[in-house]
């Protein structure tokens, strides 16, 4: 099971990446600049476990969110031209019944669309109401599309409804360690 450290940075471009050779227990990372707003960038870093976790703090970065997901993770980021970063947290704790079955209506729907090569989800660490989704997608416009459909659009409302959502999507590569 990999065990992901998702983290945002600010002046992406401007600044040098943190020093990840010979980290123990960091097994992988990839890297890119957020689309919706390049000043910002995503590293994504996969551990062996929790305890091997090394705190890396260059300024301007602030870890996201640690999350476990159950699937594999190699098509998400090696395989994708585009990752779609989600965070979903829920408005009503009480309302974890409805949300876990727009979720599972979300997760079936991802195997069936245009464009979705594949994608992991899981609640996060260190908050058991925020679930945290990254998808691989062909393209931007595939999930623009995927998005314009009426089911797509019924599905989003209520994610909107029952949860607090963000999404933004990154051109990712993987950095050699």
């Amino acid at each position: 099971m990999a065990h992901l450290e998702i983290v945002l940075v600010s002046n992406f471009e401007k600044q040098d990446p943190p020093e990840l050779t010979g980290v123990e227990g960091l097994t992988r990372v990839w890297a890119g600049n957020q689309i919706e707003d390049p000043n910002y960038g995503y590293y994504v870093l996969e551990w062996i476990g929790w305890e091997a976790r090394k705190v890396l703090i260059p300024s301007g970065i602030s870890t996201l969110t640690l999350l476990s997901p159950a699937t594999d993770i190699n098509n998400v980021f090696d395989d994708a031209p585009v990752s779609e970063f989600a965070f979903a947290t829920l408005r009503d704790p009480f309302a974890r019944e409805a949300w876990l079955k727009c979720l599972e209506t979300t997760l079936g729907g991802m195997k069936m669309t245009k464009g979705a090569i594949a994608g992991v989800n899981g609640t996060a660490k260190d908050n058991d109401q925020q679930y945290v989704f990254v998808i691989g997608w062909e393209s931007l416009d595939d999930h623009k599309a995927a998005l314009s459909a009426p089911y797509a659009q019924d599905i989003y409302n209520e994610t909107v409804r029952l949860t607090e959502f963000n999404a933004k999507h990154a051109r990712l590569r993987r950095l050699t360690l």
